[in-house]
């Protein structure tokens, strides 16, 4: 069967842009989801499922999200998945839909759902849709409620465009469903400060209460050495299930920069807004990464244990050559992992922490072990972003065979 419907996509055989969630209720059903090839023909974003903790995974494609799979979406990007309490699974994309001219070409949000725990998957719903000839839409998140059967929050930017100049400023908009994502209320601006705001990741915490972090600055470039850019991770919070939302409050301000090969100076894919952040019960933690010119290079983090109202910086979690991003256990929010990559090499070096906790309150960050991973793609955890270092770091998804069949296959470690 042809995984590529017939045409050459750009990126043949690369999976890209991971998302990784633990169902809250049982640990050993994981899903998992990637974007497949890029380009003309793509599979899109495509799923796996695990029923027993990683060890053998079940690999199946979205039906209706791309021309490959029954839809009529073009491409398909920027997946991420989570797990409600009552087993529903949700599954978000940002899609473009192909247009005779540049004007009639859109961009939208969709989630397709499991209620079978991802034996099979709905059509994808759309929460969104907009011309890209005004409007730019981007990162996608959601999240499932682990508190209340039926609902789920998805969240996304969207930046206006003027004229041809590239787009830099955004607005935060999101969406709910009550009914299992059969349905989702119309999309509402949530923030915008004239600036640009991206990566927002959703948490809930053991109150009920919403929290919505993402990182904010003048703008987010990504050429290898911007200049010196003060950014802030910002945190709002919503007590009413997504209905209205606080205004924001800072959880840490740090200097931008984008991660480089330490010998050749080549850019990494992996940026300064690339934060992540994770909660368990009351608290919250968010990390993130600078890598300076002169070679400084370290990972930061800050936690709360007031339900994200106030926000302290834990010291000393990690410093070395070309640490490049971290991420948080799905199992432990209290759980780094660092990875550091070493010039010339194709090894990621991955290095785990554990944040220690006096009464609830981050205090510390210990080592806690040292591993190696070849050409691992950075997985992330539901209490992390996309893309970024897991437990499952050296776990490499392989493409369906089609766009119909699906197989068991065991885990890669």
């Amino acid at each position: 069967m042809q995984a590529t419907c017939g045409l050459q996509p750009t990126g043949q055989d690369s999976p890209g842009e991971p998302s990784i969630a633990v169902d809250p209720e049982n640990p050993r059903e994981l899903v998992a989801a990637w974007i497949q090839d890029r380009g003309a023909g793509e599979l899109g974003n495509v799923v796996t499922v695990s029923h027993d903790g990683g060890a053998t995974w079940t690999e199946s494609v979205l039906p209706g999200l791309t021309t490959c799979t029954g839809g009529s979406n073009a491409v398909a990007g920027d997946p991420w998945v989570s797990i409600g309490g009552d087993g529903a699974i949700y599954l978000s994309s940002l899609t473009r839909r192909a247009g005779d001219l540049v004007q009639t070409a859109t961009g939208a949000i969709v989630v397709n759902v499991s209620r079978d725990s991802g034996k099979s998957w709905e059509r994808p719903v759309q929460l969104e849709s907009r011309p890209l000839s005004s409007v730019v839409v981007d990162k996608d998140a959601i999240l499932a409620d682990p508190l209340h059967p039926g609902m789920a929050y998805a969240v996304w930017v969207e930046y206006p465009v003027h004229g041809e100049t590239e787009p830099y400023i955004d607005l935060i908009y999101t969406s709910r469903t009550t009914d299992g994502g059969r349905s989702w209320s119309k999309p509402a601006a949530i923030y915008s400060n004239g600036d640009e705001a991206q990566e927002n990741q959703l948490f809930a915490l053991a109150d009920g209460t919403l929290l919505d972090v993402f990182i904010e600055g003048a703008r987010l470039p990504g050429q290898e050495h911007p200049p010196a850019l003060p950014v802030t991770i910002q945190v709002m919070r919503s007590k009413d299930q997504g209905l209205t939302w606080s205004r924001p409050i800072r959880a840490a301000q740090f200097t931008y920069t984008n991660a480089v090969d330490p010998g050749t100076g080549a850019q990494l894919r992996f940026f300064g807004q690339d934060i992540t952040a994770a909660a368990a019960g009351q608290s919250a933690y968010v990390a993130w990464f600078e890598a300076h010119p002169d070679g400084r290079s370290f990972i930061s983090v800050a936690g709360s244990s007031d339900g994200g109202v106030t926000w302290t910086k834990i010291p000393g979690v990690a410093s070395a050559e070309a640490l490049y991003n971290a991420s948080f256990d799905a199992t432990n929010a209290r759980r780094i992992a660092i990875g550091s990559v070493r010039s010339g090499s194709p090894r990621t070096r991955v290095r785990t922490a554990m944040a220690d906790s006096l009464h609830g309150a981050p205090r510390s960050l210990e080592p806690d072990r040292l591993q190696t991973a070849v050409n691992s793609r950075i997985v992330a955890t539901p209490a992390a972003g996309r893309g970024r270092v897991s437990a499952y770091s050296r776990w490499v998804p392989q493409q369906p065979e089609s766009c119909n069949d699906s197989g068991d296959r065991p885990a890669r470690r």
